[in-house]
């Protein structure tokens, strides 16, 4: 199966899947298709959409999508271009300073 053939049905879907209107498993299919499409920061906010109160059988399809190599990948970028790894936050200051 090709998965842009899905295009056109899946990404009306984008918006319910953002906005939480789906069930899990409804939405875990639309975030895989925004990553196989390499959209992450939308998988990253259908993810968010996800999390909160779910029902303990959509645990595993959680975790399964949590851990998706795209999604592992974009958190630990955004994570070392963060403001306090910058040395622009509110941290501590790391060095000398000339």
């Amino acid at each position: 199966m090709n998965p842009a053939a899905a295009e056109p049905y899946l990404e009306p879907l984008y918006r319910p899947a953002l906005d939480g209107s789906l069930e899990t498993r409804d939405t875990v299919t639309v975030l895989r298709h925004m990553l196989w499409h390499g959209d992450t920061d939308q998988a990253a906010r259908a993810l968010g959409a996800l999390r909160g109160s779910r029902p303990r059988a959509d645990l595993p399809v959680l975790a399964e999508v949590e851990t998706h190599p795209k999604l592992v990948l974009r958190r630990a970028t955004d994570q070392s271009i963060s403001p306090h790894r910058q040395g622009g936050g509110h941290g501590r200051f790391h060095g000398r300073r000339r």
